[in-house]
């Protein structure tokens, strides 16, 4: 297999700063492709770079302004991207599904330690027990949740 193509190329005065490979494919509203830079047919694992396109119904429908999030920035934030389970994660993630009238109990994403060093080694040495909240998903799951109880559909699934 080849290289990807160079797709961005970033530049720092007259030198190149960066080269951005990869490959893009485009369907019209039939699913036909109708556009590709690259191979169209080469399989890509989208994980946590899909959160921002999961997270454009919610928004979309209105249903994210319904809730009034006392700080809807931090809310969308936490939403459309990984965190690395530091305290002031935690707490957006709790405030989200409090002003919600959720608990963490609708989370389905597992535990893992935190991705932050101090606040890994901090839990371990204290012997904190993990929870679903210092998953790095936890804010899309809790977006996910609020949403669908926004929209009257099943949390639990």
């Amino acid at each position: 297999m080849s290289a990807p193509p160079v797709l961005v190329e970033a530049r720092r005065g007259q030198g190149v700063d960066a080269r951005h490979r990869g490959w893009i494919a485009g369907v019209g509203p039939n699913g036909e492709l109708a556009v590709s830079i690259g191979d169209p047919a080469q399989p890509v694992f989208l994980r946590s770079s899909a959160k921002p396109f999961q997270l454009a119904p919610f928004v979309a429908s209105g249903r994210f302004d319904s809730y009034g999030f006392g700080s809807p920035t931090e809310a969308l934030a936490i939403m459309a991207a990984s965190h690395s389970g530091e305290d002031r994660h935690v707490r957006t993630v709790q405030t989200m599904l409090r002003e919600g009238g959720l608990s963490r109990d609708v989370l389905q994403c597992g535990t893992h330690p935190p991705f932050d060093v101090e606040t890994a080694q901090r839990l371990l040495r204290d012997a904190e027990p993990l929870t679903p909240l210092r998953h790095n998903c936890s804010g899309k799951h809790a977006g996910m949740a609020l949403h669908a109880k926004a929209a009257g559909w099943d949390i639990d699934t």
